[in-house]
């Protein structure tokens, strides 16, 4: 019996921290990202987001990743969009990373910027 109590425990624990850790509103890769810092912390982040992933990554896998997270995609000619929008009342947040496409085919010109508007 005292295993049985114990797998239940550990189940309930498993349970409630698995629903907090699904319960972020923000992708993983933007979680603590500085909503209300000055633009040189804002551009450390971005720094931090960029070395998050490889040098010779390319647009298509980039693309594949951040849609599982939870990001919106798009392309515009020889650019590309991910955007993520988080609302929480006042405010509306929306991230949005930016690249192109290098002559070998990999990503080139990272960026990532963050605007947000409050009621």
């Amino acid at each position: 019996m005292g295993w049985a109590r114990k797998g239940a425990v550990a189940l309930g624990l498993t349970m409630i921290l698995g629903s907090q850790a699904l319960a972020q509103n923000v992708p993983l890769l933007l979680v603590n990202f500085p909503e209300k810092a000055d633009a040189s912390v804002q551009q450390a982040f971005a720094e931090h987001i960029r070395s998050r992933f490889p040098r010779d990554i390319r647009p298509s896998t980039l693309i594949a990743l951040l849609e599982m997270d939870g990001f919106t995609t798009s392309t515009n000619g020889d650019r590309y969009t991910a955007s993520f929008q988080k609302t929480e009342f006042p405010c509306l947040t929306n991230y949005e990373l930016t690249w192109g496409e290098n002559d070998r085919g990999r990503v080139a010109n990272l960026e990532v910027s963050m605007k947000q508007k409050c009621v």
